[in-house]
């Protein structure tokens, strides 16, 4: 039920006569108290109040109008109005949620009740209405991120079969939603308990359309510290992932982490030790923390570095560190940026024995060629003339036609030089000469004095 003073006959030419309504519990003259009232948010008149009760069938309740200031009086008039409030206004009225995230619970909170319950770290002014939902050991999220939704909503979540606000969390604004309106709140649920979960209005005061759904999902093996996966130095990849992991406050060691993690855990051997997720298995950019020895609680030893040795891979993260013998250190791996997941390969290796990571790009060498020269002999008009033998010049005598003699002066054969046959290369692609630029220059050069040479000694090559 309302009572209100909200109306003109309400004395507004006396503003020191503001009324005040207290609601007395049923069959009582003698100040059982139900309820008082506040200003009515719903009414011009400055002057008035409201007080909203739940009624019992049948009960009397009484109602004291007053002013709110000493010794001032005036006149008003009440109204009394009844109305239905929710049918999960209470704790012990909250409907059952399945865990199906297509299916969604429609309600609302107008007429519903505002408490002082806790928001388990959420401020919380507004009209609530109650839900519940029984757990199946698994990871849950709840969220009002939907059409249905028609303000901005908050969530509280209490732990299991407790209806007196024993807090689990509090909720976000969800920041896969499309609309300000949806809240979301992720936690780990305990096979059958029974979660209460607390809708509410953001803005004091706020009340609306409220459409709500839950889901479950498996999260990693290694989502918490105490869960972490050992890995051995040496040893091969491991792949992971941080889909449906959980976004801890631990420390990134100096690298921003505001992205779910997971955890793996190394242990020293008194040498340095290098952890990294270059790898074409890793599919987003990736950061890495590396915790003390026996830790769990974000105790920093270091921060990863980004990047993998090239421009092209940015996913990757490196680490080296100086291990203590015996010491078991947490490596956390996360994405760097917010919000990010994905999936990705980790190992461990000795920085002073084993080869860096692979970049993931291909790895080219450049072939070493022994050039192979077979110098060619001057071709000659006579086939029968063996290739190997070597040409010599015969000087000519001419036969004398005067008294005078004359010599004829002998004929030089022009010197040749051959081209020299370069053995190609077994390049697929590219070039397919084997002798490098240079190398063929040297060679030339060589052919060239070798010709000069044979001039100067009036042979023919």
């Amino acid at each position: 039920m309302k009572a209100t003073t909200c109306s003109g006959s309400t004395d507004a030419t006396l503003p020191n006569f503001a009324t005040a309504i207290a609601v007395w519990d049923p069959n009582l003259c003698a100040g059982g108290c139900n309820q008082g009232s506040s200003s009515d948010p719903e009414c011009s008149n400055v002057n008035a109040a409201s007080v909203t009760w739940d009624s019992t069938v049948g009960g009397v309740y009484s109602l004291l109008v007053f002013g709110r200031q000493a010794g001032v009086m005036g006149d008003f008039e009440i109204t009394i109005t009844d109305f239905p409030n929710p049918s999960n206004d209470f704790c012990d009225q909250a409907l059952p949620l399945p865990i199906d995230p297509n299916t969604v619970t429609v309600t609302t909170t107008v007429n519903a009740t505002t408490r002082t319950t806790s928001g388990c770290g959420v401020v919380k002014q507004a009209a609530e209405v109650f839900f519940q939902v029984t757990g199946n050991g698994r990871k849950m999220t709840a969220t009002t991120c939907h059409n249905e939704t028609t303000y901005p909503t908050a969530l509280s979540l209490w732990n299991p079969n407790l209806c007196a606000g024993g807090c689990n969390q509090g909720s976000t604004v969800d920041a896969a939603c499309d609309s300000i309106n949806g809240a979301r709140v992720t936690w780990d649920s305990t096979d059958g308990g029974v979660y209460t979960l607390i809708a509410y209005g953001r803005q004091a005061g706020s009340e609306g359309m409220i459409g709500i759904s839950v889901d479950d999902f498996i999260n990693p093996p290694n989502d918490y510290c105490d869960q972490a996966i050992p890995l051995l130095p040496g040893g091969a990849e491991v792949t992971g992932t941080t889909i449906n992991a959980t976004v801890h406050t631990s420390s990134g060691c100096g690298v921003t982490k505001a992205s779910p993690e997971v955890f793996y855990a190394v242990t020293g051997n008194g040498e340095s030790m290098s952890v990294t997720t270059c790898s074409s298995q890793t599919d987003f950019e990736t950061g890495l923390a590396i915790w003390d020895p026996n830790i769990c609680a974000g105790a920093c030893n270091s921060g990863s570095v980004s990047g993998c040795g090239n421009i092209f891979d940015t996913k990757g993260a490196s680490i080296t560190w100086d291990t203590t013998a015996g010491a078991q250190y947490t490596i956390v791996v996360f994405g760097r940026q917010e919000g990010t997941t994905g999936n990705f390969a980790i190992r461990v290796f000795d920085p002073n024995s084993t080869p860096a990571p692979s970049t993931g790009l291909p790895t080219t060498t450049s072939p070493t060629l022994t050039p192979s020269l077979t110098p060619s002999t001057k071709p000659s008009s006579n086939p029968s003339r063996s290739p190997s033998k070597s040409p010599t010049s015969t000087p000519t005598t001419a036969t004398p036609t005067t008294s005078t003699p004359t010599t004829a002066t002998p004929t030089t054969s022009t010197p040749t030089t051959s081209t020299p046959t370069i053995a190609p290369s077994a390049c697929s692609s590219g070039e397919q000469h084997g002798t490098p630029p240079m190398a063929r220059t040297s060679l030339f050069n060589s052919i060239v004095i070798m010709a000069v040479t044979a001039a100067a000694m009036n042979l023919t090559v």
